[in-house]
């Protein structure tokens, strides 16, 4: 084989290796899926979960109507804690049921209320 030919192979050998590696799956969050909207939203509910001890972790996931919400539950107790407002009562409480105790999924929270405001409804919730 000649030196040319042989450097091909190795850049092709490379090149092969690179694109076969970069097409790998990622990893997948793997948590309770709460709701979808938008990334700010997401995030902000996310952190409030984190920083008021409902949520382990959290992750924004993109998807085709938004950032869906996976949150992964924590052991700590907590009450009444305010996780995000949403645009109406039934958007609400479908995010509230989502964390309520459900057939192979972790357990979020054990409780939730939904409070009508001014911004909307808020999200309270209880574990």
């Amino acid at each position: 084989m000649s030196k040319w030919k042989r450097n091909v192979a190795v850049v092709l050998g490379a090149s092969a290796a690179a694109v076969a590696l970069s097409a790998a799956p990622a990893q997948a969050f793997v948590g309770r899926f709460i709701y979808t909207t938008t990334n700010a939203d997401c995030t902000f509910a996310g952190g409030n979960g984190v920083s008021n001890g409902v949520f382990a972790s959290y992750s924004c996931d993109s998807g085709i109507a938004g950032y869906s919400l996976h949150v992964l539950p924590t052991t700590t107790s907590f009450n009444d804690v305010y996780i995000n407002t949403f645009a109406s009562d039934t958007d609400c409480n479908w995010a509230g049921t989502n964390g309520k105790p459900a057939a192979g999924q972790p357990t979020i929270w054990y409780s939730y209320r939904c409070i009508s405001g001014v911004a909307g409804w808020s999200l309270h919730v209880t574990g």
